[in-house]
């Protein structure tokens, strides 16, 4: 969701040194055929937003 703003300078990294972690972030859900219409809107959100295609 940042990326853009980051590579832009429209905001900057803060306390950079102060980062303990970083990587990879993941969406679990138990195993169904069917899977709510909640979840699937939660996760096409994260997905489109949270880490967006560069």
């Amino acid at each position: 969701m940042l990326h853009e703003h980051l590579r832009t300078g429209r905001l900057v990294p803060v306390l950079s040194d102060h980062t303990e972690h970083s990587g990879v972030f993941l969406l679990l859900w138990p195993s169904s055929p069917y899977l709510s219409p909640k979840h699937r809107v939660f996760i096409e959100f994260m997905t489109a937003n949270l880490f967006p295609s560069k």
